[in-house]
């Protein structure tokens, strides 16, 4: 059998990685069968999903960490006895990477070493969006959790540099150790995907798999993201560190809100970042993009559509009505399922008075 090939998906975020890892997840038994693993190593990390299953490429600080690292590489050389590929994928690969130029040459020579070591090829896959969309969308995931700066301050003070979002100089360095033509570049844009028409076949494309019906796809939306007053009432909750603290408590609700004004009408699709800041914000990165573009996609022409950009927009200001209203169905659907719950609480109350009952007749009985 041909040396094992590693596929280690790096994201980046907001790329459509939960839908790739659910999608690998749910058809584990259709790899197997095409010689294909997308192992489980059984480590599980704090409010990390259990589909990123290359997390762990990335932890080495502690004893502990370091231990679990040398066992998963042991793991991957069994793997390798009987597959054809093996599948990772974790997005913080992308931006967790170390922010000076040693530190990820060093981080990525430690894997493809060990990789390297194991007689196992290393292809790396990576999605690139278009910096405005990635830098906006992934505030907005964190203002999911819990971030409570606006997006101008996290724009500001984080997201540029963390992000790495000067991509050709990312790639490069990644490059710089496993090789240009071990990086396969595609970018989030459903008019370039090949191989179907959703992301999950392209990705099964790239491993050298080709989409059929005996593959599943998950149901429901995966990690579906706030938008416009929902979004905002968001980031406000969070300032309070209660909602802080239990991050994840109220999104069920703003879901309800956003359904339910989406349905009415009322989501406008606004944002804090319009599109004349986006023109001249994406001119920072015409010539990575195109580099990029052209070394390593080997075409012409600029690396993402921005016809999207003509139209004309203004940053978003949201009214006190429109967080109230917002705030108002969280509320009614919070009050609608203490409801429920309190009705299931007095069922079970008589149903347990009703079984007390026969309890004491039976005893009655046996006494006299």
């Amino acid at each position: 059998m041909a040396p094992t090939t590693l596929y280690l998906h790096i994201g980046t975020p907001k790329t459509g990685s939960s839908a790739i890892q659910d999608f690998l997840a749910e058809n584990t038994r259709q790899l197997e069968k095409e010689q294909y693993v997308f192992p489980d190593f059984g480590v599980r990390y704090y409010k990390v999903r259990a589909g990123r299953n290359g997390r762990w490429l990335r932890c080495m600080e502690t004893e502990e960490e370091r231990e679990t690292w040398e066992k998963n590489f042991r793991t991957l050389s069994e793997l390798a006895e009987n597959h054809k590929g093996i599948i990772l994928t974790d997005e913080s690969l992308w931006t967790w990477s170390y922010e000076d130029e040693k530190g990820i040459t060093e981080f990525w020579q430690k894997i493809s070493g060990r990789i390297q070591d194991l007689g196992i090829s290393l292809k790396v896959i990576v999605y690139l969006r278009r910096q405005d969309q990635f830098l906006y969308s992934f505030w907005g995931q964190k203002v999911k959790s819990a971030e409570k700066r606006s997006f101008r301050t996290y724009m500001e003070k984080t997201g540029e540099a963390r992000l790495h979002l000067d991509f050709f100089g990312q790639l490069e360095r990644i490059a710089a150790v496993v090789g240009r033509e071990n990086i396969i570049v595609r970018t989030y844009d459903r008019s370039r995907w090949t191989g179907g028409e959703t992301i999950q076949s392209e990705f099964l494309g790239l491993c050298g798999l080709q989409i059929n019906d005996s593959y599943v796809y998950p149901t429901g939306q995966i990690n579906p993201s706030l938008a416009d007053s929902v979004l905002e009432a968001k980031r406000l909750l969070n300032r309070r560190p209660e909602f802080r603290d239990r991050m994840n408590y109220t999104n069920r609700y703003l879901k309800i809100a956003q359904k339910k004004l989406k349905e009415e009408g009322k989501l406008k699709n606004r944002n804090f970042f319009p599109n004349e800041e986006r023109k001249e914000f994406l001119r920072l990165y015409d010539s990575s993009n195109a580099a990029v573009a052209a070394e390593y996609l080997r075409r012409e022409g600029p690396l993402f559509d921005e016809s999207d950009l003509e139209r004309p927009s203004e940053e978003a200001v949201f009214t006190t009505g429109e967080l109230a209203e917002v705030y108002g169905i969280m509320i009614d659907a919070m009050h609608s399922e203490l409801e429920q719950k309190q009705k299931k609480i007095s069922a079970l109350k008589n149903e347990q008075n009703r079984g007390r009952s026969l309890v004491k007749k039976l005893l009655k009985k046996l006494r006299g």
